[in-house]
């Protein structure tokens, strides 16, 4: 299988994400984040050590896919960091977690 022109969209998400400029949001699988396109979307997904960045269709349909579970595969470091990347712009900041939930603690009267 042909992944070269995968690799090539990978790539090229990768340097938009490294440069804060990819508007990620939370996937409906869990462990999945995407972000759409005029008339497609891209999604990053891990599953144990299987990343996968799968191009997707306005109806939701796989157009085509990059996957890879080997740590040495070049393919593998770059959808890790695609996906860490889209994870960390959409966790919720554990500082400002921590601050809520004082408040809450502190102006509820019970629990």
């Amino acid at each position: 299988m042909d992944n070269t022109r995968m690799m090539h969209l990978a790539e090229e998400l990768l340097q938009r994400a490294r440069n804060g400029k990819i508007a990620w949001e939370v996937g409906i699988m869990r462990n999945s984040y995407g972000v759409s396109l005029p008339d497609m979307s891209i999604d990053i997904s891990r599953e144990g050590a299987l990343y996968t960045l799968s191009l997707l269709g306005e109806d939701k349909r796989t157009i085509d896919r990059l996957y890879s579970s080997k740590p040495y595969d070049p393919a593998f470091r770059i959808l890790q960091t695609i996906y860490d990347l889209a994870r960390g712009r959409t966790a919720p900041h554990s500082d400002d977690t921590v601050d809520k939930a004082v408040g809450y603690l502190k102006t509820t009267q019970q629990i």
